[in-house]
C-alpha cells in the first residue's frame, strides 16, 4: 500500500522552487495536485486512508501559517578578512643559532686512518667534539699530497727528512709546508679559534718534537702546522 501511495505522489508534476512553501488544497496549486493524488489511490482503500490523507494536509496548512515563506536566498557567508602580510624584504635576518666551529684537531685524533703507518689514535674527548659539530679534522700531510701509509718523517733543521724503506732519507719539506698552509686556510675558513694535535709529530707536534736523528730522541719546538697555526693566531695544544 505504501508503495503505491508513494508512486502516485511522485508522478505528479511540481514547479520549479520559488522560496515559498507548497500551496495545501485549501490555497490550491502543487500541495492540492499532490493531495488529489494521494486521495485517489486511496479511495480503493477504505476510510483510514481519506483520513490520513486529510489529516496531513491539516498539517501543511498549519506548518505554513507558522514558518510563513522560505527566504529567497541564502544569506552568503562574510567574506575573509585578509591580514596584510609583514614587508620582510631588505630586513635584517636573526642572527645564525647554530654553535660556531671552535677547534681544529688532527685527523688521527678524531679516529681517521691518516697516520703515517695509515693507522689512528683516536681520542674519545675529540671524537665527541666532531660529532657535536664543534672541530674541523684536518690532516696537513695529506693536504700536502702526501700518500698513506707513507714513511716515517722526522724534522732536522727546519727541513722535513722521510726514511725510506732501504734507509736513504728524501726532503719532503714542500708538501709538509704545502699542507700546513692549506691546513691554516681550513680552520680560518671554519671560524677555528684552538687547536688540538697530535703530540711529537713533525706536522702538529707542539712544544716537544722528535729531533730527525729517528732514534726517538724528543726536543723543544714544533712541527711545521702547529707553528703556522700559532703564527695565525690559534691558540695551540697537544693531546698528551
Amino acid at each position: 500500500m505504501f508503495a503505491r501511495l508513494t508512486d502516485a505522489a511522485m508522478r505528479v508534476p511540481l514547479p520549479p522552487y520559488t522560496g515559498e512553501m507548497p500551496r495545501t488544497p485549501h490555497g490550491g496549486g502543487a500541495g492540492r495536485r499532490a493531495l488529489c493524488a494521494v486521495m485517489s489511490v486511496g479511495r480503493n482503500m477504505g476510510g483510514g486512508m481519506r483520513r490520513a490523507a486529510g489529516y496531513a494536509a491539516g498539517c501543511m496548512a498549519r506548518l505554513r501559517a507558522r514558518r510563513g515563506p522560505l527566504p529567497a536566498s541564502v544569506p552568503a557567508l562574510p567574506a575573509p578578512v585578509r591580514v596584510p602580510r609583514a614587508q620582510t624584504r631588505g630586513a635584517a635576518r636573526p642572527p645564525e643559532t647554530e654553535a660556531p666551529m671552535i677547534y681544529v684537531v688532527s685527523a688521527c685524533l678524531a679516529g681517521v686512518a691518516c697516520r703515517f703507518d695509515g693507522e689512528a689514535n683516536p681520542r674519545e674527548g675529540v671524537i665527541e667534539l666532531v660529532r657535536q659539530g664543534l672541530a674541523l679534522p684536518v690532516c696537513p700531510e695529506q693536504l700536502g699530497g702526501l700518500a698513506t701509509p707513507r714513511p716515517p718523517c722526522e724534522l732536522r733543521d727546519g727541513r722535513v727528512l722521510c726514511r725510506e724503506a732501504d734507509g736513504t732519507l728524501s726532503d719532503a719539506t714542500d708538501a709538509f709546508a704545502r699542507g700546513a698552509e692549506e691546513g691554516v686556510r681550513l680552520a680560518r675558513l671554519a671560524g677555528c679559534t684552538e687547536a688540538i694535535l697530535k703530540a711529537r709529530s713533525p706536522s702538529c707536534g707542539c712544544g716537544r718534537i722528535y729531533d730527525g736523528t729517528f732514534s726517538r730522541t724528543l726536543v723543544d719546538g714544533d712541527g711545521l702546522f702547529a707553528a703556522a697555526l700559532r703564527k695565525a693566531g690559534i691558540a695551540v695544544r697537544c693531546d698528551e
